[in-house]
């Protein structure tokens, strides 16, 4: 049974006063099957460093990323990661340079086509300064099972990482297919030892977004899963935004989420007020939404995750 999620979070203007509400000695959920919380920061730029407090008091443990998959696809990070990465003589060299900021480094790689060699060296360098090291497998190419060249690299990495390492199955841009459900027992049962978690099998930004991380861990035996908070992971660099704007609400206990499309977010508001399954005291989102006269995009980012976060804390999953 899962218990514990993941966030993956960036130090932005709306996820750091979103995740001080989630102080691990203040929060303190309704549900019967509470979980415990340790967050992801994708670091973009030298400066996220300075504040990463409010994520280290949110959970047990926090890992630190300098995503190098966002330089492979267009998104508003994407020249930021990749100066950053060209400063540092690349992404083991930014953690070791910062390595008395960082409390569990996150080795990930490219995306497109996804490359596991380099995880293993990448491992041992930062092994030798950190207690601990996190793993984040990419997976893509939705349909298609991981090949036998793949499954003996990472069977040697498995062989090389501690019972006090971290790895993630992170799935980019696939499906629930039986091909994905094999590798992720696969992968399950070879990194058996460590502490696993099964990422993003939902995007809140789909025509259905079913959130399947957390029952895909459970098939697989895994006790943790993640997301984006009901953001972006590819976030565009926001030039000529909608006319329109689209409320996500998630629906605690459904793993899925409501929309409510509106010209504007007053009328957003109206229709989630409206809505027949809200309860505008389920939170202190849901309180936010009901009471605010603030209709900007960040009120409303802040609202739609700080609802999501809390659901998922108290196990509405």
């Amino acid at each position: 049974m899962v218990d514990t999620y993941v966030p993956v979070l960036r130090n932005g203007r709306n996820e750091t006063p979103v995740i001080r509400q989630f102080n691990r000695s203040s929060f303190s959920g309704s549900g019967s099957r509470e979980l415990r919380m340790t967050p992801l920061v994708e670091v973009t730029d030298d400066e996220d460093l300075a504040d990463l407090g409010p994520f280290a008091e949110a959970g047990e443990y926090l890992m630190t990323e300098l995503p190098q998959y966002l330089t492979d696809r267009s998104n508003k990070y994407q020249d930021d990661v990749a100066e950053l990465i060209d400063v540092h003589g690349g992404v083991e060299g930014f953690y070791l340079d910062n390595a008395d900021r960082i409390e569990i480094p996150v080795v990930s790689g490219p995306l497109d086509p996804v490359d596991y060699s380099h995880y293993e060296p990448a491992y041992r360098t930062l092994s030798s300064e950190f207690d601990q090291v996190a793993l984040r497998l990419l997976l893509t190419d939705f349909g298609n099972e991981l090949t036998g060249d793949q499954k003996q690299v990472l069977e040697r990495l498995s062989e090389t990482v501690t019972d006090d390492d971290i790895v993630l199955f992170d799935l980019v841009d696939v499906g629930t297919s039986e091909e994905l459900r094999s590798d992720l027992q696969y992968l399950a049962n070879l990194f058996a030892g460590t502490q696993r978690a099964v990422l993003n099998a939902f995007n809140a930004y789909d025509d259905q977004p079913d959130n399947q991380s957390p029952h895909l861990a459970d098939e697989v035996g895994v006790s943790g899963f993640g997301d984006f908070g009901i953001n972006q992971r590819f976030k565009p660099d926001g030039s000529g935004g909608p006319s329109t704007v689209k409320h996500r609400h998630y629906h605690p206990g459904e793993s899925t989420v409501a929309f409510f499309p509106a010209d504007n977010y007053e009328e957003a508001q109206e229709a989630l007020q409206s809505w027949s399954e809200w309860e505008r005291s389920h939170c202190d989102g849901c309180r936010r939404a009901s009471r605010t006269s603030n209709y900007d995009v960040n009120t409303w980012s802040q609202i739609k995750m700080t609802h999501y976060v809390s659901s998922v804390l108290n196990g509405e999953i």
